[in-house]
């Protein structure tokens, strides 16, 4: 037990910071994150290093990113034993206990990891500036000095090699950082080929966000909040989940009408990122709840599931290597479950964005689907995508073209890393020192790449229903028609419905459409998807009068 660590709330919020920093962080120029540190030393000798990452966000975004908020517990030399990341009113997310050269975490759903820290000597939490100063404050370089050593990346939960070499007031890094100090220690950071910069600044800090909204010890757990969603009038939903067998179990909902027999039960996938089953991650709502009631409603039954980490499903203890494949490996256990739900009612695969792909993965597998439904799905690799993605919202953003270059260039050298070093190899000398942290990231791209829509689309033995938002930003509707034309050069039997008005989660886009719009809660699913999937539906099981 790490002295203290169930009175952080006292020992960060009483008596007075033996240090302070704040750093505003920039990138091509505009201001992304706001970082305020502060720095305590208790009775025993431990340090206690608070921080606050707040972004600055415009608009609707500002309301759903209020920052993250992070306490290290250190001892005298400043070697990490407990790590706490919070939300913005307290609630511990998950916790780091150090012990030897292993680190245990624990998420709030009380999920524990053990990985090993690589005999790391301090630990370097992302865009934890006050963190870095600290640890250049107690190596104390001089000039021409090197230190060479490994970190431990708490997000990743990886260990990193780390080279800082001194000249004069600068320090270098092996990550293409400069760090230039002057006599109240690190004044500045700058990675110019990324385009980020980040100074010492005199901002004030507006106040620590509350800690437990009862007074509770934050190094504690919280459980998860309840749920946001309440089935609508007319739809009965029915919670369930999978076997413990098999691997975590998996949470999940039946939607289906309150009266009379439906039509047909389709398995929906949701897309990429943690979410819940009914589409709500953290303050974003992805509006699958809203869909697929409103499709209840008229006639399709479904079963919709968590992602992991999210709703009641736990993160599980595969959570380090878990990729793409093991979100097909969890879909393909729902389809189970769903195939006993719809017993002798026509079966359909439906997905969203990357949860498309596990649709149509899942119709080559196994029996043969009444039907496959694609809401937003990209027609090239999703590599492709993503890089186009990139540059669109640089051009969004306004960005000068060397830094919408370097952002390519960032993804492009994950992708092709991804696709040239496999888990055993991904280590030093194998990959760049910039990416090792990104060792999971790589292992999902891998497995995300090996599948090909075209191809799976072309192998289809059933009939094909692709839904497209005609304003769509982030996979431009020509990736739908696409899909068509190589359906229909497959002798797939498809039908396109493109969606006026609608963006990339088929609800009402602004004018112009904004990512932002995500956030509007005023926005809701277009009623042209809802009739789209509907009647191709009713088309595709009721059989027509001769």
């Amino acid at each position: 037990m790490v002295p203290h660590e169930t009175s952080l709330r006292k020992e960060f919020l009483g008596g007075e910071p033996v240090r302070q920093w704040c750093y505003r962080i920039e990138r091509d120029a505009r201001l992304v994150l706001t970082v305020w540190g502060e720095e305590r030393v208790d009775d025993g000798g431990q340090r206690l290093l608070s921080t606050w990452l707040r972004p600055a966000t415009p608009g609707r975004l500002r309301q759903s990113s209020r920052g993250s908020y992070t306490h290290l517990v250190a001892d005298p030399e400043l070697r990490p034993l407990s790590y706490f990341v919070l939300d913005d009113r307290g609630r511990t997310q998950w916790s780091l206990k150090v012990r030897s050269e292993k680190a245990t975490v624990r998420f709030s759903d009380g999920t524990e990891i053990t990985v090993s820290t690589g005999g790391a000597r301090f630990l370097l939490g992302a865009n934890a500036l006050p963190q870095l100063a600290a640890m250049v404050a107690e190596l104390g370089l001089a000039p021409g000095e090197v230190w060479e050593g490994v970190v431990f990346a708490p997000e990743p939960l990886s260990p990193l090699r780390y080279r800082l070499e001194r000249v004069q007031g600068e320090i270098t890094t092996n990550l293409g950082e400069v760090i230039t100090l002057d006599g109240h220690g690190v004044s500045a950071l700058a990675v110019s080929d990324r385009g980020v910069e980040a100074r010492r600044s005199r901002s004030r800090r507006p106040g620590w966000p509350p800690i437990g909204d009862d007074g509770a010890v934050v190094a504690e757990a919280s459980p998860a909040p309840t749920s946001r969603y309440s089935p609508p009038p007319g739809v009965r939903v029915r919670d369930g989940m999978t076997p413990r067998r098999g691997g975590t179990p998996i949470g999940y909902s039946v939607a289906s009408p309150a009266r009379g027999k439906p039509l047909a039960l389709a398995l929906f996938a949701g897309g990429s990122g943690a979410h819940d089953r009914h589409g709500f991650a953290g303050e974003l709502d992805l509006g699958y709840h809203e869909l697929l009631d409103r499709l209840a409603g008229r006639g399709l039954a479904s079963l919709r599931f968590d992602s992991r980490g999210a709703g009641a499903t736990a993160i599980g203890r595969d959570a380090l290597e878990y990729g793409f494949e093991g979100k097909l490996a969890d879909a393909r256990r729902c389809r189970v479950v769903a195939e006993r739900e719809a017993a002798r009612l026509p079966s359909i695969l439906a997905g969203h964005s990357e949860g498309g792909l596990v649709a149509l993965t899942l119709a080559s597998e196994g029996a043969v689907p009444a039907g496959v439904i694609t809401l937003a799905l990209p027609a090239r690799d999703f590599g492709t995508v993503m890089i186009e993605q990139v540059r669109a919202s640089a051009a969004r953003l306004g960005l000068a073209p060397a830094a919408t270059a370097a952002r390519v260039r960032d993804l492009e050298e994950l992708l092709d890393a991804a696709r040239e070093v496999d888990d055993e190899h991904w280590q030093a000398g194998a990959v760049s020192d910039r990416l090792l942290p990104r060792r999971a990231l790589a292992r999902y791209f891998r497995d995300l790449l090996d599948y090909d829509a075209r191809k799976l689309v072309a192998s289809l033995r059933c009939p094909l229903l692709i839904v497209h938002g005609e304003d769509d930003q982030q996979v431009p509707v020509a990736e739908a028609t696409e899909l068509e034309r190589t359906a229909r050069a497959a002798g797939v039997e498809v039908e396109l419905a493109l969606i006026p008005g609608a963006n990339h989660l088929l609800r009402s886009s602004g004018s112009p459409p904004s990512i932002e719009d995500y956030y509007d809660r005023r926005r809701r699913i277009k009623r042209e998807a809802v009739a789209a999937i509907a009647g191709w539906v009713r088309s595709l099981v009721v059989p027509t009068s001769p």
